[in-house]
This record gives structure tokens, sequence and C-alpha cells, in this order.
């Protein structure tokens, strides 16, 4: 898996999915987004990143296809949301590359996924995005400011960054 996450580096960032599931009431379709798991796609490789044990652990793996892995009644329609304008803060206009990958205390790091606290990516616009999986409604997802309350909560954590080189800071 760390081998996936080198070979994303200075890829073309294209896209962060969120999936829930669409609820018809009255004539008007609602979309329950589910937080609890969400999509990165690069320019040929697509990553999940998955709240486990309890909300306080971050699975990350390679996916071929977009998983549902919850059951919704059968009035409901699974669906998907791209967030690429809510997310990434230069919207369409510009090409976004990942820099740089920071993982916050990995407990486990096998070929097929990793197991960590929290991760950080620096994007080449300068933008930082922080997927931090304690928050009570599944991954939650913002800046520095995401991960400097993170931190706060974290007094004592390992970090390691993954780049053009790779090291423990």
């Amino acid at each position: 898996m760390e081998k996936l996450l080198k070979k994303i580096i200075g890829t073309q960032f294209e896209d962060v999915i969120s999936i829930g599931f669409n609820d018809e009431e009255n004539g008007i379709i609602q979309y329950v987004i589910d937080m609890h798991k969400v999509y990165l796609d690069f320019e040929n490789i697509r990553l999940s990143f998955e709240c486990i044990n309890n909300y306080s652990k971050l699975l990350i793996k390679g996916e071929g296809e977009i998983q549902f892995d919850y059951t919704i009644d059968e009035d409901m329609k699974y669906g998907f949301s791209k967030l690429h304008n809510v997310i990434f803060s230069q919207g369409e206009a510009v090409d976004v590359f990942l820099e740089k990958i920071y993982l916050y205390n990995v407990k486990k790091s096998f070929t097929e996924y990793i197991v960590c606290d929290a991760i950080k990516i620096l994007l080449s616009t300068g933008q930082i995005l922080f997927f931090d999986p304690s928050y009570y409604f599944g991954i939650n997802i913002g800046d520095e400011k995401i991960e400097k309350i993170w931190k706060q909560q974290n007094k004592r954590y390992t970090c390691i960054e993954i780049g053009e080189t790779e090291k423990i800071i």
C-alpha cells in the first residue's frame, strides 16, 4: 500500500467522492451523505478512506469501484456526489496535483491497506486537506484548522511523510 501511495505523488488529484443514498419524500429527492467512507480519485487510481474502530481509525486502501457497504430501504437508491468544487480551493480552473502525504499514528501497514489515526494531503496549489475519522458523523475533511484541533487533542503522535522521499517526522 505504501508503494501505491508513493506512486500517486505527483499525479493529478481529480476528485473526492462521497457516497450515500437518495430518498424521495413528497416528490422531492434528498441526497443523504454518508461520510463514513469517501473515495479519492487520482489519474488512474482510486483510494477509499473508511472510518473503522468506532470512528477512531482510518482504513486506506485501493479500490476499483465505488462500494456501498450498507443496506437501504427498497424505495431508496444508492448515490454518490463529486466534491471537487466544494473541497478544492481552486475549483476546476486549475489542475491539482498531489505533493505529499502525511500519515499520523500508522497502526498497520500491509500491502493491501493502511490503518492510521488521520491523514494530511498537501496539494500543488498549496492547499492542505486533513482527513480526521474521529468526527461523530464520519470523516471530517478540513484544512490546517482541523489539523491543529486534531493535534491539540492528540498531543503524542508519530507522522510518516510520503513525498519524493519518505521520512518519519
